[in-house]
């Protein structure tokens, strides 16, 4: 389960027992407790368990806050924006994105912004041209019957 509400990532006790894992005290415990300001659990994370995470090509060693919940594991805030995967939530898989497809994501946004800004540009540009133009063909015609006229005194 992944819930980027909860601050850490944590496994059940039932999951730890059944496949008799070995897990480590921690001190101090840390308080838990739901959006209500309830306590879940038994109030407080007391022990913790390494785990190998293996979620498609990618796997790593996490550690776990150990508490009573339904689910088995369930991956926290503190994992998803270590790795900030991609989630498809209709099909509900999750992607990670390579150092190399980030770089081409980050150039091709860095492209397109220079696209819309000589775009921009190239587009004043024509219309400053096209303005000069008309005026040029609108004032033109009346600058030559100005100095045609003959100012004379009476």
């Amino acid at each position: 389960m992944i819930d980027s509400g909860s601050q850490s990532s944590l496994v059940s006790e039932g999951f730890v027992l059944k496949h008799q894992l070995t897990c480590a005290p921690l001190r101090p415990a840390i308080p838990i407790q739901g959006l209500d300001g309830e306590p879940l659990s038994k109030g407080s994370i007391s022990h913790v368990v390494v785990l190998n995470v293996k979620l498609g090509d990618h796997s790593e060693f996490k550690t776990f806050g150990i508490v009573k919940m339904p689910w088995d594991l369930l991956l926290g805030i503190d994992w998803l924006q270590k790795h900030n995967p991609v989630i498809n939530w209709k099909s509900g898989s999750i992607h990670f994105l390579a150092a190399t497809q980030v770089a081409w994501v980050l150039w091709l946004m860095f492209l397109a912004s220079w696209i819309l800004i000589l775009s921009a540009t190239l587009v004043t540009w024509v219309l400053i041209t096209q303005l000069k133009f008309l005026a040029h063909q609108f004032l033109h015609p009346l600058t030559l019957r100005c100095s045609q006229l003959v100012i004379s005194s009476g």
